[in-house]
């Protein structure tokens, strides 16, 4: 996996700025990201074996060495743990007795390198200056974390049984090669409460099932929801282009049959849970599905209970194309009308139909203005 934060270069400030807004200066970050390692260190908590510290001139790659490192669990290190921790040692760690701690850490493992890379979840003078979106079950925050090119961000779940679900769903993904890798934590509901004893400072939680929260580490995908086309105050214009709508008809449609190859139903197929990306480049237009907390995973393509399950996703794409705007198309129009009925229809089908009519579509525009997208 090679998780690998980034060291002090222009791809990490880039990577900090573009996640959320961060009212201090990088180097405080690396300050508590070095308390962080000291701390975790101090608690000898569980596997930890040592502390590793180089020079600045590799701190992404120190951290802490750990030894059976479970790759679907990730550790969380409160702010206020670490805020105590200052105050109680901060001759030792030698730093300003007064230094204040702004940022949680996400303990990340990487298998390859048997540590754990840490992440700052980013915050700010007002609680939701850190989300970064929402989810149909939780929020997402912003993380400081960049692997391979690709942001991460934290989806915050009312209820860890709920993250444990989707994050079961998220990692069949990834081992399918549709899905970055990513995480599950959750956290004690005691942690970070005035009251709690220091004894009970690192109290994370490594893959238990605690009736709290459940936090998923997961890649912040980038782009706009297919929704936000239709804004009353300014709707947009693509929606008026029909060669712009049947390729994101068909995007969506070849997206859909990518995961119901692998056995799963999204079950939450709406125009918000579908991202748009490159909008204004037709070479590069993309989308991506999101939120896959209600989804389904099935054992066997083959047996009906799949190909039954199937009908509802399929119905879903079927409403999203009508409200596109080719629920008056001449061909997709009588195709879309049997999807949203749950009329028998394979994904291959409306992929087929839909690649015809935008090649009809865009042979005509060619011949009548010499473009085509």
């Amino acid at each position: 996996m090679g998780v690998v934060l980034p060291s002090k270069d222009e791809e990490w400030h880039k990577a900090l700025r573009s996640i959320a807004e961060v009212r201090r200066s990088s180097s405080d970050i690396y300050i508590e990201q070095y308390i962080a390692r000291k701390f975790l260190a101090a608690r000898n908590h569980r596997e930890i074996d040592s502390f590793s510290q180089s020079d600045s001139s590799s701190d992404s790659e120190s951290s802490v060495s750990l030894s059976g490192l479970d790759e679907e669990f990730a550790f969380k290190v409160s702010r206020k743990a670490l805020q105590r921790f200052v105050k109680k040692n901060w001759k030792s760690l030698g730093v300003d007795p007064n230094f204040r701690v702004e940022h949680s850490f996400l303990a990340i493992p990487d298998i390859d390198n048997g540590v754990y890379t840490l992440a700052a979840v980013m915050r700010g003078k007002r609680a939701d200056e850190g989300i970064v979106g929402h989810g149909t079950q939780g929020k997402v925050l912003g993380i400081d974390l960049v692997i391979d090119g690709a942001e991460y961000c934290v989806k915050v779940m009312p209820h860890s049984e709920d993250a444990l679900k989707e994050h079961a769903v998220m990692q069949h993904l990834s081992n399918n090669g549709l899905k970055k890798p990513q995480w599950y934590f959750c956290r004690d509901a005691m942690e970070g409460s005035e009251d709690m004893d220091s004894s009970r400072d690192d109290r994370w939680i490594y893959g238990s099932e605690i009736k709290d929260k459940g936090y998923l580490i997961q890649e912040l995908v980038q782009g706009k929801p297919l929704v936000d086309l239709f804004d009353e105050n300014n709707p947009s214009t693509l929606l008026n282009d029909q060669r712009f709508v049947l390729k994101v008809s068909l995007l969506m449609a070849t997206e859909l049959k990518k995961y119901h190859d692998v056995g799963l139903i999204h079950n939450d197929l709406n125009l918000g849970n579908i991202m748009l990306q490159n909008e204004n480049d037709p070479k590069k237009l993309k989308i991506e599905i999101i939120d896959f907390g209600l989804s389904q995973i099935y054992d066997d393509v083959k047996k009906p209970e799949f190909m039954e399950a199937k009908k509802t996703d399929i119905a879903q794409l079927g409403i999203n194309m009508r409200d596109l705007g080719l629920k008056d198309d001449p061909i997709m129009g009588p195709i879309i009308k049997d999807m949203r009925l749950s009329v028998p229809i394979e994904l291959d089908s409306v992929i087929s139909k839909l690649h015809s009519r935008l090649e009809q579509v865009e042979s005509k525009a060619s011949k009548r203005y010499g473009n085509k997208m």
